[in-house]
């Protein structure tokens, strides 16, 4: 019998552009990866990048599956800057995170929500955000956690203060 010229199309897998802040102030020189073996640490295998003198990073042709399924961390190394107080780099390395799909802004505080969704992983970002919001006495929506408080207003500077607070305990 003949072949009924049956074609077979290859699928490839799409493909996205990861971009984000880290921050405690914008912080330059973090290590920022896909944790796509979830030990919160950047391994070589995993796609990553530094950030900016703004914090920014940006982590191209992630597998679009990938993207939905692990969580973006950033290692902060000791020498890294902190822009709130540049002429003084961090004396001791840390590492943010942030709940799976969160990833467009990376702080202390995103990384105390990580950390309950940890903990209780039947949890929703939105629910472990609220957890956080009232275990530690904020009088904010959880939501506004995974906010950019970098950018200027009263309850920014608010977050911001709590985060450094958050750092400072670390």
């Amino acid at each position: 019998s003949k072949d009924e010229g049956t074609t077979t199309t290859e699928v490839l897998p799409t493909t996205t552009t990861l971009t984000g802040v880290v921050a405690d102030g914008a912080i330059k020189g973090a290590t920022v990866c896909l944790d796509k073996n979830n030990n919160l640490q950047c391994d070589s295998t995993e796609p990553q990048n530094v950030t900016n003198d703004k914090g920014e990073y940006t982590l191209k042709e992630i597998n679009g599956d990938d993207a939905l399924n692990y969580a973006v961390v950033a290692f902060v190394p000791v020498g890294a800057i902190d822009q709130d107080n540049p002429t003084t780099p961090i004396s001791k390395s840390f590492t943010l995170t942030a709940p799976i799909g969160k990833h467009s802004f990376i702080s202390p505080l995103t990384t105390l929500v990580a950390t309950e969704i940890y903990y209780n992983p039947q949890l929703h970002a939105e629910e472990a955000a609220q957890n956080v919001n009232s275990l530690v006495g904020y009088n904010l929506q959880g939501i506004l956690l995974f906010g950019n408080y970098l950018s200027s207003s009263t309850v920014n500077e608010a977050l911001k203060v709590e985060a450094k607070k958050v750092l400072n305990n670390y």
